[in-house]
């Protein structure tokens, strides 16, 4: 992800949002319904194949057929015998999920859609995104009633739900269950998933191996994660007080930001944290292992 990509993306996802509020207003809403949940099914199994592959490409790395098309366009991608364990089992369970509809097959998608997302690339990046949806999630959920009207509306692995109670029904329902936006756990979480490469990148500099032992200091890792899980808290409390859905990137951003400038500024490291990259880094790194 680039500067543009960052500022830009708020924009986007503003623009898919609306889109998405305009097409249930004014079309048939159990047929746009229908075909949001069918396209983030396909979405959610191509993501769940891709985080199979990430264990099994190491024990199944065989190539099986190298496909080659010319026309009408030009394309190349090889089948390896992982591809053939992943997508049909990935897609198998993406039936069941349609036919069923279980919160729980919701949040194993859903996971597996946030592990397909890219990294940030750069703190200063990760900043611009972080306050760009601080923005946005306080707009559409607070000034408008789009937010709340889409998140409930779609069907499919957007959001994560959790049942209020035991035992739960087999299918979200918007009163049986508690729900936390994709975005409130991805975005945070790449900024997190930052600043743990942050923390590898001051262990290597003393020296330490990062890839082969997990034995160094995390400083900006868990104060990012216990910050994150009070901001989640606090989010619920006033949730509870104020009988209203909140924008939980309203507490998740101040709370990754604290986080991060707070030790930052403890460690002496602030100027280092600004301009860290971690595209500049491998680099250095390929560089001096070569």
């Amino acid at each position: 992800m680039n500067k543009e990509d960052a500022m830009t993306f708020p924009l986007i996802a503003s623009a898919a949002l609306f889109g998405l509020y305009i097409a249930f207003k004014y079309f048939n809403e159990n047929v746009v319904k229908m075909l949001i949940f069918i396209y983030l099914i396909i979405a959610s199994c191509v993501a769940m194949a891709g985080c199979i592959n990430l264990v099994l490409e190491n024990y199944f790395p065989l190539v099986i057929y190298q496909v080659n098309i010319k026309w009408p366009f030009k394309i190349q991608f090889t089948i390896r015998l992982c591809d053939l364990l992943s997508y049909p089992s990935s897609f198998a369970l993406g039936i069941l999920y349609f036919v069923y509809s279980h919160w729980f097959g919701n949040n194993v998608y859903g996971i597996c859609l946030s592990l397909a997302y890219e990294s940030i690339g750069s703190f200063k990046n990760g900043c611009l995104l972080l306050a760009g949806l601080f923005l946005y999630d306080i707009f559409w959920v607070f000034g408008t009633e789009v937010m709340v009207k889409v998140a409930t509306g779609v069907k499919g692995p957007i959001k994560f739900v959790f049942p209020k109670a035991l035992p739960a029904p087999m299918e979200y329902t918007r009163e049986g269950f508690s729900m936390l936006g994709l975005g409130d756990v991805v975005v945070p979480g790449f900024f997190i998933a930052f600043l743990l490469a942050f923390d590898a990148y001051n262990a290597r500099k003393e020296g330490k191996n990062t890839a082969e032992s997990t034995d160094w200091s995390k400083p900006y890792f868990h104060t990012g994660c216990v910050f994150y899980a009070l901001a989640l808290l606090i989010t619920v409390v006033v949730m509870i007080a104020f009988k209203h859905a909140q924008p939980a990137l309203l507490y998740i951003v101040p709370a990754c930001f604290i986080a991060s400038f707070g030790t930052a500024l403890v460690k002496g490291q602030l100027s280092e944290l600004w301009n860290y990259s971690e595209e500049k880094i491998t680099t250095k790194y390929s560089k001096k292992e070569d």
